[in-house]
């Protein structure tokens, strides 16, 4: 089997599997705004920081906290914290309620809504980031990656 024909089966799975996903969370799309039931009510995409949006990414796609951290040029420590903030506004207590609550979330986002609501991150950024060779190679790493202080002299 050729590659081209292996990512379609694996698009259909995926596909197949989000809808399922989406129908067991009730998630739904209004408006123009893709939305899941949170702890209290309609959680959106805009409810999110930047650096929520990434580490919800990197869970969908299966990231571990030392790799999101690597990626992100921040501690594990705060990518927990970053994880919980999102995790609350789900309304999810599990690292897989998290995965699945956010898969339903992006699934029924519009891409440009997406990126305007997520500091200018793309909705498939994770998958874009896993063909580079590291975050020095992203660019976007400016959007979620920290600022570095510098002393200026007077």
């Amino acid at each position: 089997m050729n590659e081209l024909a292996e990512l379609k089966m694996i698009l259909v799975g995926i596909s197949s599997r989000l809808e399922r996903i989406e129908a067991a969370l009730g998630a739904e799309s209004y408006g123009n705004r893709a939305a899941v039931e949170g702890p209290s009510g309609k959680t959106e995409v805009a409810d999110f920081t930047t650096r929520q949006h990434v580490v919800m990414q990197a869970v969908v796609q299966g990231w571990d906290n030392e790799k999101i951290a690597r990626w992100m040029g921040i501690s594990p420590i705060t990518v927990k914290s970053h994880l919980k903030g999102a995790a609350d506004k789900l309304g999810a207590t599990k690292r897989a309620e998290v995965a699945v609550a956010a898969s339903a979330l992006l699934s029924g986002a519009d891409a440009d809504e997406y990126r305007l609501a997520s500091g200018g991150l793309p909705i498939d950024w994770v998958e874009s980031a896993e063909v580079l060779s590291g975050p020095e190679d992203d660019p976007l790493r400016e959007l979620y990656r920290p600022v570095k202080k510098t002393k200026t002299m007077e």
